[in-house]
């Protein structure tokens, strides 16, 4: 009887390593509040490569989110998730020197602040009640026009400090 454990042992182990276990294959896609998680603690660690590579797969899931509603523009928070990620691969860009990829991560979350500032006025009431949002949304847009005008030069520099501060 031994033995016949052992040739079992052996079959389960070999169906294992081919994939074949009993519980069923792929495992599902992480979610993107942990992909994002990850990333944060990646770049507070100063491992770069694996903060870009897991804010780039943020950025396509977000994207994909982005161009797959129905509406055409994605859900408010899309937008700004995928506007902060953007900021934050334009820092890592930055800080490894690729200066022309950081501007242009932070001009493209500028714009995506811009047309969230755009959907955010439009659903605005009369009593104002996304004070908050509009408030978060400038802070976020005047941050990444402080970066950018860091990145430039001469009087593209100072415009952007400008409309930064």
């Amino acid at each position: 009887m031994a033995g016949g454990n052992k040739k079992k042992k052996q079959q389960r182990g070999k169906s294992r390593k081919n994939g074949n276990s009993s519980s069923g294959g792929k495992k599902p896609a992480p979610s993107l509040e942990d992909v994002l998680t990850q990333a944060e603690s990646a770049m507070e660690m100063s491992d770069i490569d694996m903060a870009m590579k897991l804010f780039g797969y943020a950025t396509q899931l977000l994207r994909s989110r982005i161009h797959g509603d129905d509406a055409g523009n994605g859900s408010e928070q899309d937008l700004c998730t995928l506007a902060n990620v953007l900021g934050k691969m334009g820092e890592l860009k930055a800080s490894c020197g690729d200066v022309e990829g950081a501007r242009n991560d932070f001009l493209d979350a500028i714009e995506l602040l811009g047309n969230q500032q755009e959907a955010t006025d439009m659903m605005q009431g009369d009593d104002g009640e996304c004070n908050i949002s509009t408030a978060q949304n400038s802070e976020s847009k005047a941050g990444l026009y402080l970066y950018l005008g860091q990145l430039s030069t001469g009087t593209e520099a100072l415009t952007a400090l400008r409309i930064g501060v």
